[in-house]
């Protein structure tokens, strides 16, 4: 049994969290026009632009936290993973040993590696949608403001919005403005190890004639890591295939004077992100607009750490062979760890984590009187060469890997939205998406070097390779009919189709998995597949399409010309997949889409002349055919057991919570936000592995 990185799970839980932030500042924060009898500190009109028509925040019945550029400025918010703490329920969190950013709201989310896997709370950037897990980060810079949607949003958004969905809305061009610019600069240091962080944010804004502007923005963001690589090995070296117990074999010693047990004592864990995006907007005349986006990612970050924690007995092999968890050890220092020296053309620690992203992206929009039409197009592509120990061992290779993905993306979305000044209005549209990718995994397994004494298992690599090509379009309608002048009604519908076609390649068999490895001669690169299909033994190709229609309905009743209170129904689901780490017919075969229904009740009110805001929601979500990352036992052809990890459908689950949000504008130059939530999240049916 093997144990030792700490791993965060996606579990029901009873929490309660309150956050609460004050701002102050030497100039009055932004008010909109009032009479004179109004408060001169009344909060700002919030305008929600993710729900397709641009609505004021305190007129939509949906519980929703809008984050504006200048809130972001007071709250010195530098890491995308901070929103967290401005929206209640939500939870965004790096992923365990990626540089990666899970999301989760409500009670769901997804902590993830696996390629094929789609997230429960979508994202979009400039409406472009960011439709998997270890796409799914965004440095917050040049935004124009946040806009976090709580609660399946499957009519609007679409698949993958189960728990809800993330909006963010960047700095556009200022067509007719003046040569201006920005910068900001970041520096400090780790206490742990004394070492630096820096971050550099630049943008400029260009005006090319009358009708034409750029936006350039820039991000540099770096630091040397705050992790320690000086872990001692912590035990003797264990060899279960050494002299005498092998004749022939070698001895402890051989090995231990082979391979370094102790770190160098170098910081790890450092971060190089360089990204920038190149914005052009045409404004030819008044009632057309168009902006092209060319985006570029360089992230040549460090391999992140990871800390052995395995407890000693119960089995687990890192302290049969001499590598107890560190707090076993008496290491009182909790960011000392150790890292692994492999570096070769297939897995190079040395190298880090490389991520390389380009895309392009042009938005249109035309404004024809009682309709907008908006277009919305873009394709983006991914390289990543993901080399990583999973031990927190300085011990070469007890288990190093190298996860490889090419993943390209296209997104078009055609859409019209009604502007009549009479009750009812509307957005209908209709899109279309592919998402292809390429994925190989080369593994050193060095464990088995104190196990078997042999070179093989160093010089050696098992390699699995796995491709998926999928093709989505949808439908949607969405309105809203004022029945009185107080009381509206509001409903859509979304009709999604999913296509996937999977492919697996192993090349062991079930009755011989040491066959699974190459050498390094058989290898061509970490994006080349080095041997054709007819040489792997086990060749899974599976095919599989989904059809969702998801739908909801409000119901809004202004008490006041300021209070609004608001009930609905709403459906989401995640679509379903198959799992690149299967080895089996069985285990290859696709799991279902997980599906949920969320009953909510809100109260939206602006009080004390519009300088306090308070918002509220009561929800209750039910889950089925739930999606979750499983370890499971499964025989091979001679009925030998071994472990995979796949994602499997395990039941069902109720999830309800309160929400609160506060705004206060106590004077011209002070502000006081605070949100609460609480949750309770529960099984009703659990079935792992089924």
């Amino acid at each position: 049994m093997m144990k030792n990185t700490r791993n965060l799970g996606r579990f029901p839980a009873r929490s309660a969290a309150l956050s609460l932030a004050v701002a102050m500042a030497t100039q009055a924060i932004p008010t909109f026009a009032q009479d004179e009898e109004a408060s001169a500190t009344a909060l700002e009109e919030v305008i929600v632009t993710g729900t397709k028509r641009d609505i004021s925040q305190q007129d939509l019945p949906i519980a929703v936290s809008t984050i504006t550029a200048a809130q972001l400025d007071k709250t010195f918010q530098n890491d995308v993973t901070e929103l967290a703490q401005l929206s209640p329920n939500v939870t965004l969190t790096p992923q365990n040993g990626f540089n990666a950013i899970a999301g989760g709201m409500r009670g769901t989310g997804f902590i993830s590696i696996l390629v094929t896997k789609d997230p429960s709370v979508g994202l979009t950037v400039d409406e472009y949608a960011f439709n998997h897990v270890q796409s799914q980060f965004v440095e917050v810079f040049d935004i124009e403001q946040v806009e976090i949607f709580r609660g399946p949003q499957g009519t609007l958004f679409g698949k993958n919005t189960t728990g809800g969905a993330i909006a963010f809305t960047t700095i556009k061009p200022e067509v007719g403005g003046e040569l201006a610019g920005k910068f900001e600069v970041n520096y400090g240091q780790y206490t742990s190890n004394d070492s630096d962080i820096e971050k550099f944010k630049f943008a400029v804004n260009v005006p090319l004639g009358d009708t034409l502007a750029a936006r350039l923005s820039v991000i540099r963001d770096y630091s040397d890591g705050y992790w320690t690589n000086s872990k001692p090995m912590g035990g003797e070296l264990g060899c279960f295939a050494c002299s005498p117990g092998v004749p022939g074999g070698p001895t402890v010693d051989d090995i231990r004077s082979t391979y370094p047990t102790t770190g160098d004592g170098s910081n790890i864990g450092g971060k190089d992100v360089l990204a920038g995006k190149l914005k052009f907007r045409w404004e030819p005349n008044e009632w057309m607009a168009a902006d092209l986006i060319f985006e570029y990612v360089d992230d040549d970050s460090e391999t992140p750490a990871t800390a052995n924690d395995t407890p000693e007995g119960e089995g687990y092999i890192w302290p049969l062979i001499g590598f107890p968890g560190y707090q076993t050890q008496g290491i009182s220092d909790p960011f000392i760890t150790g890292q692994s020296y492999t570096q070769n053309s297939l897995i190079n620690l040395n190298a880090g984590h490389q991520i390389d992203a380009d895309g392009i992206y042009l938005n249109m929009e035309f404004d024809l009187g009682d309709y907008v039409v908006k277009a919305i197009t873009g394709m983006r592509d991914q390289d990543e060469i993901l080399a990583s120990t999973y031990t927190g061992e300085a011990y070469t290779s007890l288990y190093d890997a190298s996860r490889n993905t090419t993943r390209d993306t296209t997104q078009l979305e055609l859409r019209v939205a009604s502007q009549y000044e009479g009750p009812f209005n509307f957005v209908a549209g209709a899109a279309a998406y592919t998402d292809d990718l390429e994925f190989n995994v080369f593994a050193s397994l060095g464990f088995f070097l104190p196990l078997a004494g042999a070179n093989f298992y160093r010089d050696t690599f098992e390699v699995q390779y796995t491709t998926q090509e999928r093709d989505t379009w949808a439908a949607y309608a969405d309105g809203s009919f004022e029945v009185t002048d107080r009381l509206t009604l509001s409903g859509g519908l979304r009709y999604t189709h999913d296509d996937k076609n999977f492919v697996r390649q192993n090349l062991g068999t079930a009755a011989n998995p040491v066959s699974n490895f190459i050498t390094l001669d058989q290898s061509q690169g970490p994006f080349t597949n080095p041997l054709p299909e007819s040489a792997f033994g086990n060749v899974q190709n599976n095919s599989e399409t989904w059809t969702k229609t998801t739908f909801r309905v409000v119901a809004d009743y202004k008490l006041t010309d300021d209070v609004m209170a608001y009930a609905s129904f709403a459906t989401g689901f995640v679509a379903g997949g198959f799992s690149e780490t299967c080895g089996s017919a069985s285990s290859c075969a696709a799991y279902d889409a997980e599906e949920n229904e969320n009953i909510e009740f809100g109260l939206k009110a602006d009080l004390f002349d519009g300088t306090m805001r308070l918002n509220a929601a009561y929800f209750n979500t039910t889950y089925e055919s739930l999606q979750r990352d499983t370890v499971v036992t499964i025989k091979d052809a001679a009925g030998n057991d071994f472990q995979e990890t796949q994602a499997v459908n395990v039941g069902e689950s109720t999830a309800q919570g309160i929400e609160i949000e506060m705004q206060w504008a106590v004077t011209d130059n002070m502000r006081i936000d605070g949100n609460l939530g609480w949750l309770d999240h529960e099984y009703d049916d659990y079935r792992p592995g089924i």
